[in-house]
């Protein structure tokens, strides 16, 4: 599956939940928690899997929504800034750049996302019963 992390803040979007505890590695809110919190509020029994499921659904169809508008994963550009490019002098990133294409190569590629098109694949739409998806962007 994607990567979990991400998915759990598809999932915290969505639901409306605050963001205050999503901002950075450590975490106010364990990522276990989540659906925890969503049972308490809809009565719904949402385990850890269906959570990181539930948010790569989410994920791929905004994914989806940005192939069918013509968005293509080039179009998605990087200040050079936020990635070190140029690398910083001093600090503690000092001397780091950012391989930013090779990131989003790794991502595309765990998401089973073409890396040229942004296309989720086929197979990964219907296992994730997206089949409506599936014929909208594989006809």
């Amino acid at each position: 599956m994607g990567s979990p992390v991400r998915n759990h803040s598809h999932l915290g979007n969505t639901s409306g939940a605050c963001l205050i505890a999503d901002l950075g590695p450590g975490m106010v809110t364990p990522v276990d928690m989540i659906p925890t919190f969503l049972s308490v509020i809809t009565g719904w029994e949402i385990s850890p899997e269906e959570m990181v499921r539930i948010g790569e659904r989410i994920s791929a169809i905004r994914q989806a929504i940005n192939v069918r508008e013509g968005l293509r994963p080039k179009d998605f550009k990087m200040p050079g800034r936020t990635v070190g490019d140029p690398p910083l002098k001093e600090g503690p990133t000092a001397n780091i750049t950012v391989d930013v294409n090779r990131m989003v190569a790794e991502y595309y590629q765990a998401m089973d996302w073409d890396p040229e098109t942004g296309k989720p694949s086929r197979k990964k739409l219907l296992e994730l019963g997206l089949e409506d998806v599936a014929r909208d962007l594989w006809p």
